[in-house]
């Protein structure tokens, strides 16, 4: 069930009205057709917009299902490479794995979430040693890069008249359209019910993620991430598993590494009261890619809201690379 954002009061908007005319001319959210437009105080920002959650998930699919033809067509075609070749090649021949990605975020000259991640992601790795404290999986709310495209720089999308915003607790809806009350939150400024929506107790969760990393133990020259997750859309709950893969530049510094990984998982949903009854159980069967970042996510769809994840139980992802495997539960 969306959780409802109060309107603000008739005189609050009477006093906001009266008193900063002028900022409202500065500030207008301007619907442009695939998206708004609204100010904030670094510039102007663009939103996507969708009809409803079925629009969404869909392009979620197109773009999934982009990159997995662009870069299957590409290792077919270097199919005798090995892992170490392949990186080489994809670094020196310029190939952009997340091509399509781009594209779309040209398409819509839309700065997205993504965007940042990138951004940050680049600045991590040109260290010579790579701080494992920090997470920037869990910075971006371990959402799938595809799912990162889909939302502007300050995490919002519009899905039909609900305003949706990512918080590090989940995501949060503004119904109606409520652009005043999504304005002053965004700005810091105290909303009704928002902060409180989603909690984590102790051992049940709407949204988390855990990490770890492992560093090659003879000579330190690969790092790799596992990740594991569970998060909530009013629609649909989902799960899963990914691997990020990174290696040592000559130069001492470090970048992504494409290798062979594999990912399964088992996950659990319990039920909100109790958080013991068991509401949904699935397995992501193992595949192995050649990557150097993959996901494995599924989804539940209907009423999710019984659904919950508990601590050490309900997401327990496998993973398989440089001759390892590991296991890895969704903990907090």
């Amino acid at each position: 069930m969306k959780k409802t954002i109060y309107l603000l009061t008739l005189l609050s908007v009477a006093i906001i009205f009266s008193s900063s005319c002028e900022k409202q001319k500065k500030d207008p959210v301007i619907d442009n057709g695939e998206f708004y437009t609204y100010s904030t105080t670094a510039g102007a920002a663009k939103i996507l917009k969708f009809e409803n959650e079925s629009d969404f998930d869909l392009k979620l699919s197109q773009l999934s299902m982009e990159i997995e033809l662009r870069d299957s067509l590409w290792l077919k075609s270097n199919a005798s490479l090995s892992d170490e070749q392949l990186d080489s090649l994809e670094e020196f021949s310029l190939y952009q794995f997340e091509e399509p990605l781009d594209s779309f975020d040209t398409h819509y000259q839309f700065s997205s979430l993504r965007n940042l991640y990138n951004t940050d992601l680049s600045q991590w790795l040109d260290n010579y040693e790579l701080d494992t404290n920090i997470r920037l999986t869990q910075k971006y709310f371990g959402l799938s890069t595809v799912e990162l495209t889909l939302f502007n720089e300050d995490g919002a999308v519009v899905i039909g008249t609900d305003i949706m915003l990512l918080t590090e607790n989940g995501l949060i809806a503004f119904p109606d359209l409520n652009w005043e009350a999504y304005l002053t939150y965004l700005n810091g400024g105290l909303v009704p019910e928002v902060t409180d929506v989603y909690k984590t107790t102790s051992m049940c969760t709407m949204w988390k993620g855990s990490d770890r990393f492992i560093k090659d133990p003879v000579n330190g020259k690969w790092m790799v991430q596992e990740h594991v997750h569970f998060h909530k859309y009013p629609w649909k709950a989902v799960s899963g598993a990914r691997l990020n893969s990174f290696k040592e530049r000559k130069n001492g510094k470090w970048k992504r590494a494409r290798i062979t990984m594999g990912i399964s998982s088992q996950n659990n949903f319990v039920d909100k009261d109790d958080c013991q009854t068991l509401t949904k159980q699935f397995w992501m069967y193992t595949k192995v890619k050649k990557r150097s970042s993959f996901t494995r996510y599924g989804a539940t769809y209907g009423s999710f809201e019984p659904h919950r994840a508990r601590k050490n139980y309900s997401v327990l992802g496998e993973f398989s690379f440089h001759g390892l495997y590991r296991t890895l539960a969704l903990t907090w």
